[in-house]
């Protein structure tokens, strides 16, 4: 585990896509309703943001976290909801996002992301 958090940003973006990949199989191999269920919403969503389709992926991400409520996954909407935001120039959203990413899921590869998005917003020039 030390060498993840040695990495560089790249290697450790390339290994959670790798642990995306992963979770995407694995769900298709749960025969009941699981808290790492992905649906049709977070897979558009997922989808729209590689396009650059913040705003469109941004809708699917909130509705997502709206009919999941308890899913583990929603680690992952809030970094990718903060993102939308940003990308959105939505700061105040953003940060919002990624503190709450923070205040729910203290530990790990995605509040340490979310940490750093919020540092970026921080040392932006006020509007």
């Amino acid at each position: 585990m030390k060498a993840f958090f040695s990495a560089n940003r790249w290697e450790r973006t390339f290994l959670t896509g790798m642990v995306f990949v992963l979770l995407v199989g694995l769900s298709g191999c749960a025969t009941t309703t699981d808290s790492y269920s992905i649906d049709e919403n977070y897979r558009l969503g997922r989808q729209l943001y590689q396009g650059g389709q913040y705003e469109k992926a941004k809708d699917y991400f909130l509705q997502y976290n709206a009919d999941n409520p308890d899913s583990k996954l929603n680690e992952v909407v809030f970094y990718y909801l903060g993102r939308c935001f940003y990308e959105l120039e939505d700061y105040a959203q953003a940060r919002s996002f990624f503190q709450r990413l923070v205040t729910e899921y203290p530990e790990g590869f995605w509040a340490d992301l979310a940490r750093e998005e919020m540092e970026k917003i921080d040392s932006l020039p006020p509007a």
